[in-house]
């Protein structure tokens, strides 16, 4: 897993480092101490993929605090890269990152909250793929409905293979086979 680290403080990223290393050993961690830089890391658009799986954000960085960043990645760069973002122990700010849409996952910095960094990274990675899934299944969907719309007379069955199932369809003697 790569994940970027965006943080201006130095103590965070050696303990975060630290932890990575003790926990897993195979995540590459990239670290920058504010959004201009993460910035230049990041696509500017969703055509390009981005060279990190997560982000970690820091929710104080200087310039704009860590849900205005995620936000500016989110409307502005339409990026979908996972993200966890980190606080300390401020309940009101705890609680508007219990209520970010806009975030994965979140670590409240306390005593020992670094014992879960990886799964917390782990499960953000997760959810991304999943919400990707979901919306690439309600794509086809909607494709197959207009297929379906679209042709006068039609009969079909969906058959289950071990891979995909396939849509097959009979329209006026013709027979055609999707992958769904």
């Amino acid at each position: 897993m790569r994940v970027l680290y965006i943080s201006c403080s130095q103590s965070d990223v050696d303990s975060v480092q630290r932890a990575l290393v003790q926990e897993a050993a195979g995540i590459k961690l990239a670290t920058v101490t504010n959004v201009q830089d993460a910035l230049a890391l990041l696509p500017a658009g969703p055509e390009r993929t981005a060279d990190f799986d997560v982000l970690l954000v820091d929710y104080c960085l200087p310039g704009m605090d860590g849900l205005e960043f995620i936000r500016l990645l989110r409307k502005e760069r339409k990026l979908d890269i996972p993200v966890v973002l980190m606080t300390g122990q401020d309940t009101d700010a705890a609680t508007a990152l219990a209520q970010c849409p806009e975030v994965e996952g979140y670590l409240i910095k306390h005593k020992n909250y670094l014992s879960g960094i990886l799964a917390t990274l782990e499960k953000a990675q997760w959810l991304a793929e999943l919400t990707r899934e979901r919306v690439n299944t309600k794509r086809a969907n909607l494709r197959l409905s207009h297929l379906l719309a679209a042709s006068p007379v039609i009969l079909y069955n969906l058959h289950f293979t071990e891979d995909l199932p396939r849509l097959v369809w009979v329209s006026e003697n013709v027979e055609q086979v999707l992958g769904v």
